[in-house]
């Protein structure tokens, strides 16, 4: 039992053993095979079949099971974690591909990566939120707008308002630059604290 974590012979992936049950008895077996209060069960599953999340799942089955006799059953779903593993191995990967497009189409276009990435962004929340055209996101900007700041330690930093009001007309293209523009013109005024633009705008 002491070897298990280093022990590569003892799970077999390929025939399903994935998962070991040891009873450690604080003093001898009783002879009706129960178990006292200070005996102790170790569970070992392999690290390919649990997550942190399924801790929960288990112990709640576990419990389920020894105070009803019976194993619990999902009448809900079907699915295993075989069929998970299945689809999960028939997936496309195309997050390389994607952030390849990405960084040409930023490099081709001339645009730096953050006005892309905060543009996709708009336009996600454009989607989410069924076609919202005035959307206002928080960015965090660094304030060491002054050159004696950049020495001196300290937390130089500031939540700004980026207020971009969509065209369903536009173009991705369109909506890239515009929201470019936006970005620069407020990073000009990252100095101005965030608690006197939202005293101003109280009212709203």
């Amino acid at each position: 039992m002491y070897d298990e974590k280093c022990n590569s012979q003892i799970y077999h992936l390929d025939q399903g053993l994935v998962f070991r049950c040891h009873i450690l008895y604080y003093k001898q077996i009783s002879s009706n095979n129960l178990l006292c209060d200070k005996d102790r069960i170790i569970f070992n599953f392999h690290h390919v079949l649990f997550d942190f999340p399924s801790m929960k799942i288990f112990l709640h089955d576990l419990n389920q099971a020894y105070m009803t006799n019976q194993l619990p059953i999902n009448h809900n779903t079907d699915l295993r974690y075989l069929d998970y593993a299945l689809i999960e191995q028939q997936m496309p990967m195309t997050s390389a591909n994607l952030s390849c497009d990405f960084l040409n189409y930023a490099l081709t276009n001339n645009i730096e990566l953050q006005h892309l990435a905060l543009a996709a962004y708009y336009m996600f929340l454009f989607k989410l939120t069924n076609g919202e055209r005035d959307i206002c996101i928080g960015m965090n900007t660094h304030t060491r707008y002054k050159y004696e700041f950049k020495s001196i330690i300290g937390l130089y930093e500031n939540l700004i308002p980026l207020r971009c009001q969509l065209d369903r007309d536009d173009s991705f293209r369109q909506l890239v630059e515009y929201v470019q523009e936006m970005a620069t013109n407020c990073m000009k005024y990252s100095y101005f604290p965030l608690q006197h633009i939202l005293a101003q705008h109280s009212d709203c």
